[in-house]
C-alpha cells in the first residue's frame, strides 16, 4: 500500500512543479492592466527550445493584445489567426490606397467643343455655312454636321435664312444641363403658357448618331416620338450622356460658349423660364471652319 502512494505521489509531483514554473504575467516588463489600445508583449512557449529540450519563454511584440500563453496549447488558437488577422488588414489597406489614387487619376474630363476647335490646325479648315446666335449677353457660333445630321442642318439653315428665328427667346436654362430656344411661340411675351410646344409647322424624322452630347453641342429638341423634331434646338453646358442616341445632334458651338454661360445663369421662374427675356437673332454666313 505504502508503496502505491509513492507511485501515485511521484506521479502527481512533477505536474505539481510544472504549474509552479509558470511566469508571473509581464513580470519582465512590469506592466500595469491595458484598457484600449496599446503594444503589448505575449510571451510564447515553444518558440525556442535549449539543448535538453526544456521551452525558453519568447516575448512578441503584437498591438492591442495581452496574453502569457503557452504556443503548444494556445498558439493554433490564437497567434494564426492574429496574424492573418494582420495580413488580410494590410492587403485590405494596399487595396483600399490602389481604388484611391485610381479613383484620383480617372476623373472624367470635359470635352469642350469651343476648345477643340480652337486647337484645330488653320489648314484643316474649310469654307462652311456656320450659324451667328446674337442676344443681349453676347453671340454665340454654330457650325454644323452635315455628314452626320443632314435634315436638321438643312432645316436649321433655312428657317435662319427666313428669319423664322429672329425675336424667339432661350424659354429654358437650366444650369449643369443646357440652354434651349427656338419655339416661334416665345415671341409674345404674354403666350408663356404656350413656350416650348412651338414649331415650325413640319416635323424632321431623327437622326441619331454616335456622337457624344459634350459641352457646346447643338441638339435638336423633341417630344416623347423621335421623329417630332422641329424648331426647337438646345445648347449644351455640361456633358449629358443620357441624351446620347436619343437625340439628334446636328452642330457644336466654336465660339462664345461664355455667352451660354451667361445665359443659363439667368434668374429663372419654376418653368426654368429666365425671368429676363433672352431674344435672339440667328444668321448664317460662311466662315473657314
Amino acid at each position: 500500500m505504502a508503496s502505491r502512494q509513492k507511485e501515485m505521489v511521484s506521479k502527481v509531483t512533477p505536474k505539481q512543479k510544472t504549474a509552479e514554473k509558470k511566469p508571473s504575467e509581464n513580470s519582465a516588463f512590469n506592466l500595469p492592466p491595458i484598457h484600449g489600445a496599446s503594444i503589448l508583449p505575449i510571451r510564447v512557449y515553444g518558440l525556442n527550445r535549449n539543448y535538453n529540450g526544456t521551452a525558453n519563454g519568447a516575448y512578441v511584440m503584437i498591438p492591442f493584445l495581452k496574453f502569457d500563453l503557452n504556443f503548444s496549447e494556445f498558439g493554433m488558437r490564437y497567434l494564426v489567426p492574429g496574424i492573418l488577422l494582420v495580413a488580410v488588414l494590410v492587403v485590405c489597406g494596399f487595396m483600399l490606397k490602389y481604388v484611391g489614387s485610381a479613383q484620383a487619376g480617372s476623373k472624367t474630363e470635359i470635352v469642350d467643343t469651343e476648345v477643340l476647335y480652337k486647337q484645330k490646325k488653320p489648314e484643316d479648315k474649310k469654307m462652311q455655312e456656320v450659324a451667328i446666335i446674337k442676344t443681349r449677353l453676347g453671340e454665340i457660333v454654330v457650325r454644323f454636321f452635315p455628314e452626320v445630321a443632314p435634315k436638321h442642318v438643312a432645316s436649321f439653315i433655312k428657317l435662319a435664312k427666313e428669319g423664322f428665328f429672329n425675336g424667339t427667346i432661350f424659354h429654358r436654362v437650366i444650369p449643369g444641363f443646357m440652354i434651349q430656344g427656338g419655339d416661334p411661340n416665345t415671341k409674345d411675351p404674354d403666350a408663356k403658357g404656350t413656350y416650348g410646344t412651338g414649331g415650325p409647322g413640319y416635323s424632321i424624322d431623327a437622326e441619331f448618331s454616335d456622337k457624344k452630347h459634350e459641352r457646346g453641342i447643338l441638339s435638336a429638341a423633341r417630344s416623347q416620338n423621335p421623329n417630332s423634331a422641329g424648331s426647337q434646338f438646345f445648347l449644351m453646358v455640361a456633358p449629358s450622356p443620357h441624351l446620347d442616341g436619343q437625340y439628334s445632334i446636328f452642330g457644336e458651338v466654336i465660339e462664345g460658349m461664355d455667352v451660354a454661360d451667361k445665359i443659363v445663369n439667368e434668374k429663372r421662374d419654376g418653368r426654368d423660364l429666365p425671368l429676363g427675356r433672352v431674344e435672339m437673332t440667328i444668321t448664317i454666313e460662311e466662315r473657314k471652319v
